[in-house]
């Protein structure tokens, strides 16, 4: 009978290690696939700039509706903190674009001060100011309605 208990102990542990190999696999294809998202997001903003550059209308008209669509949605955002907005950040693959976040920021500046920080990191930004506020480093803020 003990020879059975630890058998199963054994098989449980063998799944629990092919479990977090498995895991472990799934997160690096994960940011593989994120990483290469995000080169052809870059490379394809740089081929529709350029073509904006050298006169593209059609492309300029699309860039500019998603630079409208975001606009929109930041300002819809600020009506929900009734305009107690500190700042607006735009961050992300899209900050790299001088295009985008000039048309972007000339829309909503009037809310807000706009801060335009690039990168890819938004995800690891928000846990580290999650740490921060359960660590005690940093007060959390609520938001309440009206």
């Amino acid at each position: 009978m003990a020879d059975t208990a630890e058998q199963t102990e054994n098989q449980e542990q063998e799944k629990s290690t092919e479990q977090k190999s498995t895991e472990q696999k799934d997160g690096d294809n994960q940011k593989a696939i994120d990483e290469a998202l995000a080169a052809a997001k870059a490379e394809w903003e740089k081929e529709v700039e350029e073509k904006i550059k050298n006169g593209d209308e059609y492309a300029k008209l699309i860039y500019d509706a998603m630079a409208l669509q975001i606009a929109k949605s930041i300002g819809e955002l600020a009506t929900v903190v009734n305009g107690n907005v500190d700042a607006i950040i735009i961050t992300g693959g899209i900050a790299y674009s001088k295009y985008m976040t000039e048309s972007i920021k000339n829309r909503v500046k009037f809310i807000a001060h706009v801060e335009i920080l690039p990168g890819e990191n938004e995800l690891e930004a928000l846990a580290f100011g999650g740490l921060r506020v359960l660590k005690g480093e940093e007060e959390a803020r609520i938001y309440k309605e009206d």
